[in-house]
């Protein structure tokens, strides 16, 4: 037998038994391993199924180690190969990896008659096929500059101006892309800290800790809570109550289907029609219409003492012309029990005030439950319109004197429980508004 002699050639590149074919995922190596001369004890001649091993440029050992894990037998890296395989009978082997630096060990197969070991760090370049980049975004929004890249750059994408007063959404009303538009209603938040806009339109309740003006039309189907002040140029309509810590003006007609309560001034030019109370801490002014409330509470106002609020045939001034009359007396009726306790609340005149009666036992089921007599002093010469409202809990409901005009011959008026008794012990009250001459 002949002798073995290895041969080592390590960290070189056989430049002209090896070529390096670039591809857009990774490069290619395609290489004949020839064995030793004969003057070596080889046969020159090329080494059939020699041993071929892949391993990391760091590799060491003969065996190299650690093998790659990245080897392939097409261009497109999806056929994976053994990083150990054999070349073919004429010695012939070529794989395929990603781009990196590889250390390639050359052997000789198994029973050769002879022994050699190649190895070499090759770097394989992958060639991309991209010429030119550029960067494509919508053009009304953006502007793109730096484009096309072919070699290095950089590309760049800025807002384009907009029109005044646009915001960047969806204003469709639907699902659709979103673009530079005009705000609308529907993507104006429930909450807001002040805001003017060009009529209103709101489904929920409204609160805005600030001053919100409108414009245009208000409609609010709820409450309207302003932390600030409620400035409408046109109507307001609102299905439940309006709180405004601040004024409240309104340039056409105020509706208001609940209570109102501003702690500033109360002004609505076309008129006023609020289901419930009205309290104002400052001034309750509409020029050019009426106000139609179940009542009013001021918390400042021009008149003097003594005055009193009195239509003129276009509006309700506070006028010297009328009074308040006196004290009136209340005496305690059957529908209002035995020993019941009848009082006048502090401050009633004949003109407004409130009853407060504690039942005594077995109030009546139908029947009087308080007279009230007018003063000496009374207003009311001629007649007097009252209107009765329960004001505090547990309320009675009167039967057929909610409303009551009084001639002033009989110089009273009587309050009618209804014909389910009232409960004996329990505090009831009422309040009553008389007007006449």
């Amino acid at each position: 037998m002949e002798p073995k002699i290895r041969f080592s050639i390590a960290s070189v590149l056989l430049l002209l038994s090896i070529s390096v074919v670039a591809f857009g995922q990774g490069g290619s190596v395609v290489r004949q391993v020839i064995a030793p001369t004969v003057a070596q004890n080889g046969t020159g001649q090329p080494a059939s199924y020699a041993l071929i091993r892949v391993c990391t440029s760091t590799a060491t050992g003969t065996p190299c180690s650690p093998l790659v894990t990245n080897v392939y037998a097409d261009q497109a890296l999806t056929s994976p190969l053994p990083a150990a395989f054999a070349a073919d009978v004429n010695g012939n082997y070529n794989f395929f990896a990603p781009t990196d630096e590889y250390l390639i060990q050359e052997s000789n197969a198994t029973g050769a008659g002879y022994s050699f070991v190649y190895s070499y760090l090759t770097f394989l370049n992958g060639t991309g096929t991209v010429s030119s980049v550029n960067l494509a975004l919508p053009a009304s929004v953006f502007l793109v500059t730096g484009g096309p890249v072919t070699s290095t750059g950089t590309l760049t994408g800025a807002f384009i101006a907009q029109s005044a007063n646009t915001v960047f959404g969806n204003c469709t009303g639907s699902s659709a892309v979103p673009n530079f538009c005009s705000l609308v209603a529907g993507q104006i938040p429930s909450t807001l800290n002040a805001s003017t806009i060009n009529g209103l339109a709101v489904a929920g309740n409204e609160t805005v800790s600030g001053t919100l003006g409108v414009t245009g039309v208000a409609t609010l189907s709820s409450n309207a809570i302003v932390g600030g002040t409620l400035g409408v140029t046109g109507a307001a309509t609102l299905s439940s109550t309006l709180g405004v810590t601040g004024n409240t003006t309104v340039g056409g007609y105020l509706t208001v289907a609940g209570y109102a309560t501003v702690t500033g001034l109360l002004s609505a030019n076309g008129g006023m029609a609020i289901t419930g109370n009205v309290t104002s801490g400052g001034n309750i002014s509409n020029p050019t219409g009426y106000i139609n409330s179940g009542g009013y509470q001021l918390g400042s106002s021009y008149g003097t003492a003594g005055d009193c609020l009195q239509s003129v045939g276009y509006g309700t001034i506070f006028s010297p012309t009328c009074s308040n009359g006196s004290t009136p007396t209340v005496a305690a009726g059957t529908g209002a029990g035995t020993s019941p306790t009848v009082t006048l609340v502090t401050g009633s005149t004949d003109r407004s005030g409130a009853v407060q009666a504690i039942t005594g036992t077995t109030p009546a089921a139908t029947a009087t439950v308080f007279t009230l007599t007018f003063s000496a002093s009374s207003p009311f010469a001629t007649y007097a319109f009252c209107t009765i409202s329960p004001i505090t809990y547990p309320a009675a409901t009167l039967s057929g004197a909610a409303s009551v005009i009084l001639n002033q011959t009989v110089s009273d008026f009587l309050v009618i429980s209804n014909s389910t008794p009232l409960t004996g012990a329990l505090n009831y009250s009422w309040s009553y508004t008389c007007g006449g001459h």
